[in-house]
């Protein structure tokens, strides 16, 4: 950590970083125990329960117990397009990009 975080903040450049603990509460990972470099991102919390420890690890990835994308059509971004910071807040699966409609509050996965 020492030596990794340092290096990611110094060098983001124009990008945001969120660095977070991987405890299996995912509402607070996500949120009061995470450290942010940059802008903060608008973050879609109501998928996650507060103070309710899950368990991804020993799952599949792309699973229902471990989600790991968006499928065509998900909504990966929404938000103030102008805030600082604005971008996809989830991840697109293969083969697919996060596209934000001109004039459009919320980009979806295509």
């Amino acid at each position: 950590y020492t030596a990794i975080i340092p290096w990611f903040v110094s060098h983001r450049g124009e990008f945001t970083l969120l660095v977070h603990p991987n405890t299996g509460c995912e509402y607070e990972d996500h949120s009061i125990w995470a450290q942010w470099s940059g802008a903060p991102w608008n973050m879609d919390m109501s998928i996650f329960t507060p103070w309710t420890q899950t368990e991804s690890f020993g799952q599949s990835i792309g699973t229902a117990n471990n989600p790991s994308c968006l499928a065509v059509g998900g909504v990966c971004a929404f938000g103030d397009s102008s805030a600082p910071g604005y971008g996809p807040q989830v991840l697109c699966c293969a083969g697919s990009a996060c596209a934000c409609p001109t004039g459009s509050s919320e980009c979806y996965c295509q």
